[in-house]
């Protein structure tokens, strides 16, 4: 069964700023594997770049292009709870 979230959950969520790169939460990146516009590869790069290591972060991919979000939405939302809660599964 899925778990109900409010704005408090959210708001819980952000990342608050960190002594050496600014995050100090772990940081969840979902891109397309066909997006045209941002590349797969230079964002991985780029990010583990600019928030100091892959350590932290979580790269997920979702078929489709640059407007996967909307197109994919419910698997978008699907792969944020997931990491928000690795404890409670969202259901399919």
């Amino acid at each position: 069964m899925s778990k109900s979230f409010n704005r408090a959950d959210f708001e819980s969520q952000r990342c608050s700023p960190g002594p050496e790169h600014g995050i100090g939460k772990p940081v969840l990146i979902i891109c397309g594997e066909e997006d045209s516009v941002i590349i797969q590869n230079e964002l991985m790069v780029d990010s583990s770049l600019a928030l100091g290591g892959a350590g932290r972060m979580t790269f997920r991919t979702v078929a489709g292009g640059h407007d996967f979000p909307v197109s994919k939405s419910k698997q978008v939302v699907d792969i944020i709870l997931e990491f928000w809660h690795p404890e409670e599964r969202v259901a399919a």
